[in-house]
């Protein structure tokens, strides 16, 4: 089981870099609901549309994530192990991410109550720690090293990007992140 600490703004980019991918992205948290409103303030500057749900019931996951299948969501849930989320899995397939939000103290059980479906989401559990922004002077050496990998500039990369002439790698959206451009994730790959 691998649960990764991530700083709220990195969870969302990596979210938006699965865009289109119908990844689903299990977050840990202490109070649910206020964390989905969070991930929604921030995934909303990096994808078109994004809708926050609230379950009423346990049994109702699948049926949301239908119903909101074109677009990205952010599911809270005071339930974790009561998903049945292995049970549901072939119901939970979608063609944008889901992030669904559940209490932390549940999150460390969940491969053992649903081995399916975290394996199916390929076993990584996430847990948002607080964002820790790069100085500026590491902000400037990453991006000194990322120029030098590819060989380009910070124009030339988004000129690039806006030509759909760069790959889809994580450190191309990193870069793009570092200079600001986060509008250019989703040319980016």
């Amino acid at each position: 089981m691998n649960i990764r600490e991530l700083g709220r703004f990195e969870l969302a980019a990596m979210i938006a870099l699965s865009e289109g991918q119908g990844s689903w992205f299990i977050v840990g948290s202490d109070k649910p609901a206020e964390e989905a409103r969070l991930l929604v303030a921030e995934l909303a500057s990096l994808v078109g549309g994004v809708e926050e749900v609230d379950l009423a019931t346990p049994d109702t996951l699948a049926t949301v994530s239908a119903q909101n299948g074109q677009q990205v969501i952010v599911v809270s849930s005071p339930w974790g192990t009561e998903l049945e989320l292995d049970r549901e899995r072939s119901r939970l397939f979608r063609h944008q991410p889901a992030v669904l939000v559940i209490p932390s103290h549940e999150l460390n059980s969940l491969p053992n109550v649903a081995p399916h479906f975290v394996s199916w989401i390929g076993g990584e559990l996430h847990r948002v720690a607080e964002d820790q922004y790069l100085s500026s002077e590491a902000r400037d050496l990453r991006l000194s090293a990322l120029r030098q990998q590819y060989g380009m500039s910070d124009i030339e990369l988004v000129k690039r990007v806006e030509a759909s002439d760069v790959p889809g790698d994580p450190e191309v959206a990193e870069w793009l992140l570092l200079i600001g451009r986060a509008d250019l994730l989703r040319r980016s790959g």
